[in-house]
């Protein structure tokens, strides 16, 4: 897949359907993505994806997160970087039938979890 905006050209390749990856499908494994395709998806290095799912082992809140990764913008980091984490299940949430809590936390998933251990 292509992707383009005035400034810049990216190409994405995936090697599963991302909206299955974590979800035992048989011939999806847990450990299907690689860092180097996450950060390429949230246009993180290696070492800040690193950084971004250390932050996340324990219930973390978005702030505490967007503040370990020395971001300031709140809303264009829970679009850029939670969402994106959430839709691949690297992490899920504490109140998943109250997104908008202001108690919500963030926690790596199992294939978070993987992901991290798979250096």
């Amino acid at each position: 897949m292509f992707k383009s905006s005035p400034s810049q050209f990216m190409t994405v390749i995936y090697s599963v359907d991302y909206k299955d990856a974590g979800k035992d499908t048989g011939n999806v494994t847990k450990q299907s993505l690689s860092r180097d395709q996450v950060g390429t998806k949230l246009g993180l290095s290696r070492d800040q994806v690193e950084k971004l799912l250390l932050s996340a082992i324990q219930a973390t809140s978005a702030a505490e997160i967007r503040q370990v990764m020395n971001m300031t913008n709140a809303t264009k980091f829970k679009r850029n970087y939670i969402d994106p984490l959430l839709e691949l299940r690297i992490l899920a949430m504490t109140q998943p039938d109250s997104p908008k809590s202001p108690t919500q936390k963030y926690y790596l998933t199992e294939m978070g979890k993987a992901l991290l251990n798979n250096k």
